[in-house]
């Protein structure tokens, strides 16, 4: 299971959401959530939990091997699951936790841009009639549109890698693409699949 650490506990202090979640901490080492039925195996990431966990009056629970296995007073029971292969993203000391989480396309990473914006602390522009974003800081100006690979930089064209575009209700961007024309240093860390931005 590709988890951020080993830890459910410590994650969750270095952990910034973009949606709430009032999380439950039933498990030993998997998060659930009662308000909309969903649980976590890494603390940062929810998906739907198979079945409704509050009818199994469940005492206790924990993951293994690809199920989760719920204790009652009387039974227990095991519940097949599959668990994604999630992107993780760092900025400096703090993973964010997207309400929709980041897309690999052609080896790129794309995020959500709004939350990304928000934790940055850069400011952007959306016009809703040319589906354009223009990001800024104190340094630096991006400005792209979505479908198209030819962004701004300071005015200047660039040819991106990939576009920015719609997924569900938000738009993505290609996370180093933006973050180093930002002026931030971008790596990647196979293993734990995770993007770390560094701002300073």
């Amino acid at each position: 299971v590709p988890v951020y650490s080993n830890s459910l506990k410590e994650n969750a202090k270095h952990v910034v959401y973009e949606k709430k979640y009032g999380n439950s901490f039933i498990g030993a080492n998997f998060y659930y959530t009662h308000a909309n039925n969903q649980y976590s195996l890494d603390g940062i990431y929810f998906q739907e939990f198979p079945v409704d966990i509050d009818e199994y009056f469940c005492t206790n629970g924990w993951y293994k091997d690809g199920y989760l296995y719920l204790e009652t007073e009387t039974q227990y029971y095991k519940l097949k699951v599959d668990w994604p292969d999630y992107t993780y993203i760092k900025l400096d000391d703090k993973i964010l936790a997207f309400e929709q989480p980041p897309v690999v396309e052609n080896d790129r990473t794309l995020v959500p841009m709004r939350f990304l914006f928000e934790q940055l602390g850069d400011s952007v522009a959306w016009d809703e009639e040319t589906q354009t974003v223009t990001a800024s800081n104190e340094s630096n100006t991006v400005t792209f549109s979505i479908g198209s690979r030819i962004a701004e930089v300071n005015n200047a064209p660039i040819t991106m890698d990939v576009p920015a575009q719609l997924i569900g209700d938000k738009t993505y961007v290609p996370l180093r693409f933006l973050s180093e024309n930002l002026g931030y240093t971008v790596s990647w860390d196979e293993e734990t699949r995770t993007a770390s931005v560094i701002t300073e």
